[in-house]
This record gives C-alpha cells, sequence and structure tokens, in this order.
C-alpha cells in the first residue's frame, strides 16, 4: 500500500507544522516515546514513501536514533535499586539493644515495668566484666547476621533480583598520590613532611602537606610517569571488569526474564550493545598496577 492512497505527502506535510512538540513529554516520559516510535514504524511498514524522518522531526528535538537511546538510558535507570541491599527476615544487631534486651529480662524477672531512665542509669552502672559479656554476644550475633547477609546477597545477585555492585573506580593521578602519602610511602612522602601536621584534620593535612608535595612531584618527570602508568592500567582493569559485570548483570535479567515469563528483548538489545563496545581482555599479572 502507498501512502498516496490515503493522503498526499504534501497534505500530511500541511497538516504537521509544529516541530518538537512532543519533546518536553517525552523526556518527562519515555513510554510515550517508546509507543509514538512503535506507531510510526508500523506505519512506515504499512505505507511506501512514508516521510518517516520528516514527521519525526516535527514531534521531537531529537533524532530517532538519539530517542532511543535516551529511551534505554531512562529503562536503566528505572531499573536500578536503592545501593543499600535489604535482607529479609534479619536485623542488624545493635550494641545497645543486647544491654537493652538483658535488662528487660531483669525487669521482668522482678515483675517491674521496663523504664527507658532507668535503663540509662543501669547501663551507666555496669562494670567491665559485664560489658564484656555483651560486647561477646553482640560480635556472635554480628558474625551471624554478616553470614546470613551474604548468603542472601549472592543468591539475590545469581537470580537478577539484585544488581552485583560495580567495581570500585580507579583513583585519579592525584588521588593516588595522595593515598600513598596516607600511608607513608616514603617514595612520595618523608617524615619531615609530616612533621606537625599530627593534629591536623585530614582535609588540611591534604590542602597543606600533600597539595604542595603534588605539585612538586609532578615536576619530577620520571618518578611522575611511573605514578601514571599505574593510574593508566588501573583504568583499563576498570573498563574490562566493568564490562563483565555488566555482562553478568544483564545475562541473569534475561535468565529471570524468560523463568518468570517476562519480556526479555530490551535487556537482550542492550546486551548487544554493550558487547559491541567490549574491551580488550587484559592480563593484570603482566600490568604495574601499584606503586
Amino acid at each position: 500500500m502507498s501512502i498516496n492512497d490515503t493522503e498526499t505527502n504534501s497534505n500530511l506535510k500541511s497538516k504537521v507544522k509544529t516541530t518538537a512538540m512532543f519533546a518536553s513529554r517525552f523526556n518527562n516520559d519515555y513510554k510515550k516515546a517508546q509507543n509514538f516510535i512503535e506507531c510510526l514504524k508500523f506505519i512506515q511498514q504499512e505505507y511506501d514513501n512514508f516521510p518517516m524522518e520528516e514527521v519525526w522531526t516535527k514531534i521531537d528535538d531529537k533524532s530517532i536514533d538519539e530517542r532511543e537511546k535516551h529511551i534505554k538510558g531512562m529503562k536503566r535507570r528505572e531499573r536500578k535499586k536503592d545501593d543499600s541491599f535489604s535482607p529479609e527476615g534479619i536485623k542488624k544487631p545493635k550494641r545497645l539493644e543486647i544491654a537493652r534486651d538483658d535488662y528487660r529480662s531483669l525487669m521482668k524477672e522482678k515483675g517491674e515495668n521496663y523504664s527507658n531512665e532507668r535503663f540509662v542509669k543501669w547501663y551507666a552502672a555496669l562494670n567491665d566484666k559485664k560489658k564484656a559479656v555483651h560486647e561477646a554476644q553482640y560480635q556472635k550475633d554480628l558474625k551471624a547476621y554478616e553470614a546470613e547477609y551474604e548468603k542472601q546477597l549472592k543468591t539475590a545477585i545469581e537470580n537478577g533480583d539484585y544488581p552485583e555492585p560495580k567495581p570500585k573506580q580507579p583513583p585519579s593521578g592525584y588521588f593516588l598520590f595522595i593515598s600513598e602519602c596516607r600511608k607513608g610511602n616514603p617514595k612520595f612522602v618523608t617524615k619531615k613532611d609530616l612533621a606537625g601536621s599530627e593534629k591536623m584534620k585530614e582535609i588540611e593535612r591534604t590542602q597543606k602537606v600533600f597539595g604542595p608535595l603534588w605539585n612538586k612531584f609532578k615536576s619530577n618527570e620520571k618518578e611522575y610517569k611511573v605514578l601514571m602508568e599505574v593510574v593508566d592500567n588501573l583504568r583499563t582493569v576498570y573498563k574490562r571488569d566493568l564490562y563483565e559485570r555488566n555482562v553478568r548483570v544483564l545475562e541473569r535479567l534475561i535468565a529471570k526474564g524468560e523463568r518468570e515469563g517476562t519480556d526479555v528483548e530490551g535487556f537482550k538489545e542492550e546486551l548487544e550493545d554493550v558487547k559491541k563496545e567490549e574491551p580488550e581482555k587484559v592480563d593484570k599479572s603482566k600490568l604495574k598496577l601499584s606503586l
């Protein structure tokens, strides 16, 4: 079928005069843009010579390719969950709560009601031996909590219910230098340099001591080159690690969707896009990654 069977191109052009009339709506709701694109692509398939690109310029201020990239980005943000994982059925122990439970049991035995004011006084009067008992219980409960937390987190990641954490971003040359100074690495800072800075806050010490040392260090071409080699190598490793993590996340989401019978085409397309940008494999044993 031809577009001319129903309406001439000139008539169509005359009816669509406003430019980018839906851009703001698409920015606020990517699903509207997605539906529009699907409809226009269907019309393009049904009618010959349909002026898809020209019509689209009247609808949006982005090209179709740019809008589709924007849609993919919005979908990624929509899937993003809170940074902190919330395990089910367990609660992180608190030191004070262990003592509070002990006090409540004591009041119950005496047939007295709990009073927070009396608890505070009771807790302050505890001897070191009793506090050590509470600390031991806390450490035991914390260890059990952390083990169960890690177990649930690992399962959630493998099942595609929670995204695998991203690898830590590598430091810049400046921050790698500052980190080495804080460790007291003699290649970058001497005891004489640190003299008098013991009582400084970290931000003050960085500004007054490490900052000037960094400016001086940059003039040492040989040592600066070694440091930047490490920075570049860390970035290379990070890019590969991030790529492999992203592939795993998408593969898990696809597997989850197939198990649950939900649409996974978007994930598959995204996985294809990610794999097109695959960085070179890295042999970490052959790279200098520390100073």
